[in-house]
């Protein structure tokens, strides 16, 4: 890869970190919210 030492180069990086980021958050809140589900329907079903 080229090396290119300006300022846009490290803003995409700060970006794609950025949006990495959001995607992390977005997977751990979907998984919390199926357990809290799963977690109600056998709740339920006793």
């Amino acid at each position: 890869m080229l090396y290119v030492p300006n300022h846009a180069h490290s803003e995409e990086h700060a970006v794609e970190i950025f949006f990495e980021a959001l995607l992390v958050l977005v997977c751990v809140g979907v998984l919390a919210f199926a357990a809290l589900t799963v977690k109600k329907l056998y709740q339920g079903q006793r």
